[in-house]
């Protein structure tokens, strides 16, 4: 399965969950590709350092990590699009309504909702927004894979 994970910058959510989704596909076996972009990235930016520390709590380093815009070719190509707000999915089914069926926001696999952005938030913030994504991460994993 081809897992695309969205936000807005790709410098802090969609990084974390490409990061996340990736450790958690490797210890249960899982032969998923898993890549992340953004809406608006700024491919000559680089990954939030406090995304970075917050994913050290999991023994996940995404410190290589490079912002990736967005594009219509990540739609067509992934087999589940996951945005981190339901605003978000909206805007890209408004922009791609050929992809719709296959837009989801992360946010609905989460007990707490849309993931919000913590940029420039302090770190507490950033290791909070990590802690749900893993959540709905591993609920997202639960549910595809029962589906299976």
């Amino acid at each position: 399965m081809k897992i695309l994970f969205v936000c807005t910058g790709n410098t802090c959510r969609s990084p974390m969950a490409d990061g996340i989704a990736k450790n958690i596909a490797e210890q249960k076996g899982y032969n998923d590709e898993i890549i992340s972009a953004g809406i608006m990235a700024d491919v000559n930016s680089c990954v939030s350092e406090f995304s970075v520390m917050a994913l050290k709590d999991f023994d996940i380093d995404i410190s290589s990590h490079k912002p990736t815009q967005l594009s219509l070719n990540h739609l067509e190509k992934a087999d589940i699009v996951l945005t981190m707000t339901q605003s978000q999915k909206e805007f890209l089914i408004n922009s791609a309504p050929q992809y719709k069926d296959k837009i989801k926001s992360l946010g609905q696999y989460s007990l707490q909702g849309d993931i919000t952005d913590p940029y420039g938030l302090d770190f507490n913030t950033y290791k909070n927004c990590a802690n749900q994504i893993k959540e709905a991460v591993l609920n997202l994993y639960e549910r595809i894979k029962s589906n299976e």
